[in-house]
């Protein structure tokens, strides 16, 4: 019993970060869930956790970025517009049709096009990102 209730505060307290990304409120949550269920069962949920070591896990750090894509709106638009939209400074790099053979075998060879296709991310500390959405919830947890 007493796991369960640290696995479904840790739970909550992830995805409170993630929704809210407000920290006074979900440390407020989480103290109130500590106080009114945990404690009574015999559990301080501060032996096991704490709001900055569960943003660190769940947040991955992300300061900049290059976005790749053709010369066109598309698929990047709303990529785009996120990265405006939280502040993220970015680079990008269009393709058009002359230039994209070439890079798409260029990235399928050194792993920026994972399945040669775009929109592709590639963030500051060397991760790529790939397919819309994906690109999407990593910038948008960061």
């Amino acid at each position: 019993m007493k796991l369960q209730v640290i696995v479904v505060a840790i739970l909550a307290l992830g995805y409170g970060l993630y929704v809210t990304r407000d920290e006074p409120l979900v440390k407020q949550a989480l103290e109130d869930f500590n106080t009114k269920i945990a404690k009574p069962m015999g559990i301080d949920l501060n032996d096991y956790l704490s709001v900055s070591e569960c943003e660190a896990r769940y947040r991955p750090a992300l300061n900049s970025g290059v976005l790749r894509y053709f010369a066109g709106r598309g698929r990047a638009d709303v990529i785009r517009m996120l990265m405006q939209d939280v502040q993220l400074p970015y680079t990008e790099v269009r393709y058009t049709t002359d230039t994209w053979p070439a890079a798409k075998e260029q990235g399928l060879a050194n792993g920026t096009f994972v399945f040669g296709q775009v929109p592709s991310f590639t963030t500051d500390q060397g991760l790529n990102l790939v397919q819309t959405f994906g690109i999407l919830k990593y910038i948008a947890r960061a």
